[in-house]
């Protein structure tokens, strides 16, 4: 049950700022959890709350499938500070596909 830990992440983590009163903190589905993260504190902070959440559940994080995905800036900072983890940068902006009408 994942529930303890994901109010731990609402009640801790900052989240990504959507609005000026909107931040998206996190995204649960059956036993996958995206968290939103702004900084490597974050990080931290959020590694410590899994930690404590570990103790009481017996619950294992699969460090080979932890990912992170940056929605703005650069993953080299990150990289470097955590080398076990796997970063990517999405495009600031996706080209939007276009598509001739047949004449």
């Amino acid at each position: 049950m994942l529930e303890p830990l994901l109010r731990s992440f609402k009640a801790k983590l900052p989240g990504y700022c959507m609005s000026q009163h909107l931040s998206l903190k996190y995204l649960a589905y059956a036993d996958d959890t995206l968290i939103f993260l702004n900084t490597p504190a974050d990080l931290e902070q959020s590694k410590d709350l899994y930690h404590r959440y570990s103790i009481v559940s017996n619950a294992k994080l699969n460090d080979h499938k932890t990912q992170g995905v940056m929605l703005a800036g650069k993953c080299d900072p990150w990289k470097l500070k955590y080398p076990e983890y796997q970063c990517q940068t999405l495009p600031a902006h996706p080209s939007p596909k276009t598509t001739k009408p047949n004449s």
